[in-house]
């Protein structure tokens, strides 16, 4: 028995580091190649308007390694299993012939898109894609490194796949090399993140069949279409290819590089209409009486980095004379049974799903009551929450939310002229996909201004666009307080600064635009009407 243990645990330990390396080697080239040493010159190519955190990065990584340990699991049994004949990989061509080695191969890529296709839909199903395919889905801006990132049980069901083939098909084992690579380089060029085929790819009646990088990232971004792997077929079928499709492969393979390296965020968002997909609910809200309308409390909703997930808190109520100074949740189950209702973490555990936040549950203080919930934007400072419950869940009650003015930095702003110290602007600042966006609502202009100020100084497609409804600044990701990393149009002059945001207190926002070694910095002050 020992010899045969050793032996288990060499081919074992043989298999993880084959899979390792299957896994690291197209993802760590790819990541090098285009997301360092040609970023610069691809930028343009780039098919989503920021990039990710560095900690996202890390996550997959993470992840694809307990998944290179199951696919080497299930790798393992493939071994035993054909070493003891429930599985034919074969080692001699004439034995089926070379005509069987290449139907072998189409037999198996075709297999695997429709075997991905159908296990996709299936995880996406409101009660399994919260324990299956979320940790995938964390990734909405997916990089190489997400190829393997699955939560183990997705990679049970990706990895079955295999000896699923093995059982009804004979192999060649040079076959099943080339099919495991064919699978890894896909699946890393459907995360790259740039589009690398021409502007014609998909009006080729030769190629439009074949899935493009876009395609996949739009499952990443809109969840809810693109489910293809390898070819468009079951997509188009089924009708779950999104119909933005070609519109957005076209707009991304027709960027100009000199035009898109200095301006693409703010070009990307003149391109877009403001939705309630794009809006985040962090913040503090309003809640109200489902009966009376009247105000009940102030909530606030944040995402919390650790548990990657979304929680809310509340920050005060507004009490009944009947309701004493500081009720406490006598109603409340386990570890929330008489706490204070002020300060109560009542919503916790929801996660981004297309243009919703679901999975989550929301505690009703006054009864005691969880509920599974879901919420969504009505419109920009709206929020509907809805809790289900009863058997199945069959029954539910939604509430609307209203955002509160004046919380955090989200707002609106004004903007003060340097030279005659007087406002300038009023600019609305939100976030959108966890990132900091500013628009130009209103201009105090002086005489010789005019009436209808146009953006004479900008370049490519800002040039000559009104001032007023201009998204001047775009794609600032909050860390540590500060807002970095974005860019920030000032319409005067047409030049582009990269700046970060911090707040000074409530009322006062500090604004630090970069230009080479030299900034300026200048301080808007919270409009309050």
């Amino acid at each position: 028995m020992e010899p045969l243990h050793n032996e288990l645990l060499s081919v074992y330990g043989k298999v993880i580091l084959i899979d390792f390396l299957r896994y690291f080697i197209p993802a760590g080239t790819a990541f090098l190649l285009f997301w360092i040493f040609l970023k610069k010159g691809l930028t343009h190519r780039f098919i989503q308007s920021r990039w990710p955190r560095t900690s996202r990065l890390w996550f997959e990584f993470r992840y694809s390694m307990s998944t290179v340990l199951i696919f080497a699991t299930i790798g393992l049994g493939v071994h035993l299993g054909n070493k003891h004949g429930y599985f034919h990989i074969y080692g001699d061509i004439q034995e089926y012939g070379w005509i069987y080695f290449f139907l072998s191969l189409v037999l198996m890529i075709g297999f695997h898109d429709t075997y991905f296709y159908w296990t996709h839909r299936w995880m996406h199903h409101p009660r399994i894609y919260k324990y299956v395919h979320k940790v995938h889905h964390m990734s909405t801006i997916p990089s190489p490194w997400a190829a393997y990132s699955f939560h183990p049980i997705e990679a049970v069901i990706q990895a079955l796949v295999l000896p699923i083939i093995l059982t009804f098909l004979p192999v060649h084992g040079l076959a099943l090399f080339i099919f495991l690579t064919y699978m890894i380089l896909r699946n890393v060029h459907g995360h790259l993140g740039f589009e690398l085929f021409p502007k014609g790819f998909i009006k080729n009646k030769w190629f439009n069949w074949h899935t493009t990088t876009t395609h996949h990232n739009m499952h990443h971004h809109y969840f809810n279409c693109n489910y293809g792997l390898y070819f468009l077929w079951w997509d188009k079928w089924m009708k779950t290819n999104d119909e933005r499709y070609e519109e957005q492969f076209q707009e991304v393979t027709s960027r100009k590089k000199t035009e898109l390296a200095k301006y693409k965020v703010l070009i990307l968002l003149l391109l877009s209409t403001v939705s309630a997909y794009g809006q985040s609910p962090e913040g503090k809200w309003m809640t109200f009486n489902e009966t009376t309308g009247a105000p009940l409390s102030v909530i606030s909703i944040y995402e919390n980095a650790e548990t990657q997930s979304w929680e809310g808190k509340i920050d005060s109520i507004i009490l009944q004379s009947n309701q004493g100074e500081n009720p406490i949740c006598t109603n409340c189950p386990g570890d929330f049974k008489n706490k204070p209702v002020v300060g109560l973490p009542f919503l916790w555990s929801f996660s981004k799903s297309g243009n919703e936040w679901t999975g989550g549950k929301v505690l009703d203080p006054e009864s005691g009551t969880v509920y599974s919930s879901k919420i969504w934007f009505e419109g920009p400072d709206e929020l509907r929450v809805r809790g289900y419950g009863g058997p199945f869940d069959l029954f539910y009650r939604t509430q609307n939310w209203r955002r509160v003015e004046g919380s955090g930095i989200s707002g609106l702003w004004e903007t003060i002229d340097e030279r005659y110290q007087m406002v300038k602007a009023h600019v609305r600042l939100q976030v959108k996909h966890d990132e900091l966006v500013g628009t130009v609502e209103k201009l105090f202009l002086l005489p010789h201004e005019g009436n209808y100020p146009v953006c004479v100084e900008c370049e490519g497609y800002l040039k000559d666009k009104p001032v007023v409804g201009l998204k001047f600044m775009y794609g600032f990701q909050e860390n540590g307080g500060n807002w970095n990393n974005g860019p920030i149009l000032d319409p005067a002059n047409g030049t582009v600064y990269w700046a970060k945001f911090w707040m000074e207190n409530d009322d006062t926002l500090m604004i630090r635009g970069y230009l080479g070694p030299f900034y300026r910095t200048q301080k808007w002050k919270r409009y309050k009407h």
